[in-house]
């Protein structure tokens, strides 16, 4: 269901049919692939607009920290993401990748991430097409400093 909504368009308009207020509070994750230990969000949906405020989650003996609001009182709808990321170690995040497998990407100082935060901002008619134009962005932005623009 929550694929569904990530990717289908007429799944804002059923936002405004309904208001909600959800505290969600999990403990222990099964995933098994995922570094995830323990969620703790709170959702609130009234007039179409839905707000994460927040979804923390422990993460690879961190924690991860997502303040959203997905707008789909409008069209286009309107998403803005706040991700606060802290004290996450890489080495677990990262698992059995192919980088975390070389011997000095994650050794030392470079084996824990900080704070860190991550500022996401766009609109159109589906997360897809949310999500992709902020790549297209990050990508233009990225060419631009390194001077291939």
């Amino acid at each position: 269901m929550i694929g569904y909504f990530l990717i289908n368009a007429t799944v804002w308009s059923s936002l405004r049919a309904m208001d909600a207020d959800v505290r969600l509070r999990a403990k222990r994750i099964l995933a098994p692939n995922l570094p995830i230990d323990d969620l703790n969000a709170k959702l609130s949906l009234n007039d179409g607009v839905l707000k994460f405020e927040p979804a923390v989650f422990g993460v690879a003996n961190g924690r991860v920290e997502i303040y959203s609001t997905f707008d789909g009182s409008k069209r286009p709808s309107k998403v803005k993401i706040d991700a606060r990321l802290r004290q996450l170690d890489l080495k677990r995040f990262l698992g059995n990748s192919a980088f975390a497998q070389k011997p000095s990407a994650l050794s030392g100082a470079n084996r824990y991430i900080g704070d860190r935060r991550i500022l996401s901002r766009t609109h159109g008619d589906c997360i897809r097409q949310h999500f992709s134009r902020d790549v297209r962005r990050r990508d233009q932005r990225a060419a631009r400093s390194s001077g291939r623009t």
